[in-house]
């Protein structure tokens, strides 16, 4: 099991377009939760296996030592007990592009002073 956490730490990217494959929220400068990483991680680890992966057991410890790893290469940065900001520009949302500026109204010319 020690060679998933560095299959994870040494390919974070994989890892996170897989948590988003499986509808966890994945973007840059955004929440991860570590719950969501332990769930995704035994989802991981049962499709690299085939062979289901108890959730609470053996998938914490993994997901505390995914996470410490993501920590030292600075893809994670821990703000909570167990949450966590995701530090990759990868999952940069795209930016709106701006509406094209509409024309100025024509101004009617102005009368002539009456006298």
């Amino acid at each position: 099991m020690q060679n998933i956490v560095q299959d994870v730490v040494s390919n974070p990217v994989a890892f996170f377009r897989f948590m988003q494959q499986n509808r966890y929220t994945v973007v840059h400068q955004s929440n991860l939760f570590f719950r969501d990483i332990e769930f995704a991680l035994a989802k991981w680890i049962t499709s690299k296996t085939g062979k289901k992966v108890e959730y609470f057991g053996s998938t914490e410890k993994l997901a505390q030592e995914v996470c410490a790893g993501l920590e030292r290469t600075g893809m994670l940065k821990k703000v909570g007990g167990t949450a966590y900001i995701l530090n990759c520009e990868e999952f940069m949302l795209p930016r709106p592009e701006p509406a094209p500026a509409k024309p100025a109204p024509a101004v009617a010319p102005a009368a002539a002073p009456a006298v």
